[in-house]
């Protein structure tokens, strides 16, 4: 079913626009890819991005909050939002027994070494096609031993139990910009076969967000 599933998200992001809409109406495809270089090695993950349910929330509070004073529309969004790649982070950890489950906060063995350098790129690939891009990398001799699971994490409101949205004072009440577990990938879940860090070169990791319309 899993391969089903991924040949038919496939074949609709190959799908011309005016096509796709003829078959299946509006709709907003979001795609996963990551790329992981270490040494030689290159690995490519296709996958579902796998967000976990507080990155749901927080793009709901994104998009349905009830601020209703003029002043908050654009500082107070800022404040709230920092979405540079300092407000930003990437992990990876060594378990390879637990797939990603919709609860998940954090990796389930998480190493919290962090990478060296970092970037987040905003891109347009086509019409009605758009990519962010979140770069890490970790140099040679600062992370080691097995990768079994990556974590992306974003900044934004502080993650509310299901029940408590939305935010009415975005600007003052919530704004944070400690990063939240976003999305995870994990060969337990099938995205990956966990491998064995190369100490001796960089790891690097691209993963990539499309959406389109």
């Amino acid at each position: 079913m899993k391969n089903l599933n991924h040949v038919i998200e496939n074949i609709l992001w190959q799908m011309p626009r005016k096509v796709r809409k003829a078959f299946i109406g509006d709709s907003i495809l979001i795609r996963g890819s990551v790329t992981i270089r270490n040494g030689d090695k290159i690995y490519v993950i296709k996958a579902h991005n796998r967000v976990v349910s507080q990155g749901i929330k927080m793009l709901i509070q994104v998009l349905g909050n009830t601020v209703a004073t003029a002043n908050f529309s654009n500082e107070g969004f800022s404040q709230s939002f920092p979405t540079g790649a300092a407000n930003t982070r990437m992990r990876i950890g060594s378990d390879i027994a637990n797939a990603t489950t919709e609860g998940m906060t954090a990796l389930s063995s998480e190493n919290t070494t962090d990478r060296n350098s970092a970037s987040v790129v905003l891109s347009k690939i086509s019409a009605g096609h758009y990519r962010v891009a979140w770069n890490s990398t970790w140099n040679a001799g600062t992370v080691s031993g097995t990768c079994g699971e990556i974590g992306l994490y974003l900044s934004g409101l502080t993650p509310l139990a299901d029940g408590a949205l939305p935010v009415t004072n975005l600007a003052v009440t919530y704004a944070t910009t400690t990063p939240y577990l976003f999305a995870r990938l994990a060969s337990a879940s099938g995205d990956f076969v966990s491998f064995t860090i190369n100490a001796a070169a960089p790891l690097s990791i691209e993963w990539d967000l499309d959406i389109t319309f």
